[in-house]
């Protein structure tokens, strides 16, 4: 008999499922284990523009609950050569990043992923969409 089970998983992490198979007369039992990663869910930024003197700001939140956000941002169309800022929570979904010395009359892009550590390492959610913020005054 088959049976089916369905989890339903509430934030990042890693799971792992033992599945077990009986024996017949034609095979024998088996034991499969499978361990499974679940990502941060992606993030989302509010942008506010053109805050005085050459400065941009991100308000940025996430459905999960990740323990920072990677920022990257620049002025190239490609980000070959972004820079990066790390935003760490204390406590929340929402982090403020306030980005001050850009270039007037340029059009930057930016683009945010949340990070949790599991195991020792940082596992990241994928890339947010880019954001532009064309800095005027």
């Amino acid at each position: 008999a088959v049976s089916k089970t369905k989890l339903k998983l509430k934030k990042a992490g890693t799971v792992t499922i033992t599945i077990k198979a009986a024996g017949t007369s034609n095979y024998q039992p088996a034991v499969k284990t499978v361990r499974i990663t679940i990502k941060p869910t992606q993030p989302v930024a509010s942008v506010k523009k053109n805050l005085s003197g050459g400065t941009a700001y991100l308000k940025v939140t996430s459905k999960s609950v990740p323990e920072g956000y990677e920022v990257q941002y620049t002025d190239a169309a490609k980000f070959t050569s972004a820079s990066t800022v790390t935003a760490e929570l204390e406590g929340g979904k929402t982090a403020e990043v306030r980005f001050s010395g850009l270039k007037l009359k340029t059009t930057y892009r930016f683009r945010v992923r949340g990070w949790v550590t599991i195991d020792g390492k940082k596992v990241y959610s994928s890339w947010s969409t880019v954001y532009k913020i064309r800095i005027k005054k």
